[in-house]
């Protein structure tokens, strides 16, 4: 993610706005409540996403915490070839374990039960 200037939460906002909300706009209070974030926090993450032009933040609204955020085509296409980099990375992460196919599809099934039980 360095190489492409992200840090893990400004990445994890690009995928949450890229495949759970489906390209729609978010406000910033669902962001930060699907990454258990601060407010605080989750306007830096924004401010420097919007800085970069990875997404957008129409004005009017009065309240700036409900200004919808949308992804831009830019933050859609670095966070596409990021996540490449990131997969890419894990896959061989987990292959230099020594741990068997079995055994890590068993992992993997664990790790996705423990998500859903968060």
């Amino acid at each position: 993610m360095r190489k492409h200037d992200l840090n893990p939460t400004e990445f994890e906002v690009l995928m949450i706005l890229r495949t759970e909300a489906e390209g729609k706009p978010m406000t910033p209070s669902m962001l930060y409540d699907a990454l258990v974030i601060s407010s605080g926090g989750m306007t830096q993450v924004l401010r420097s996403l919007e800085e970069k032009g990875l997404v957008t933040r129409p004005d009017g609204a009065e309240d700036k915490r409900s200004r919808p955020v949308a992804i831009t085509e830019a933050g859609v296409a670095l966070g596409d070839v990021a996540l490449r980099q990131v997969e890419a990375e894990e896959r061989r992460a987990f292959a230099e374990t020594g741990l068997t196919r079995k055994e890590l599809d068993t992992l993997l099934s664990l790790l996705v039960r423990y998500d859903g039980m968060l």
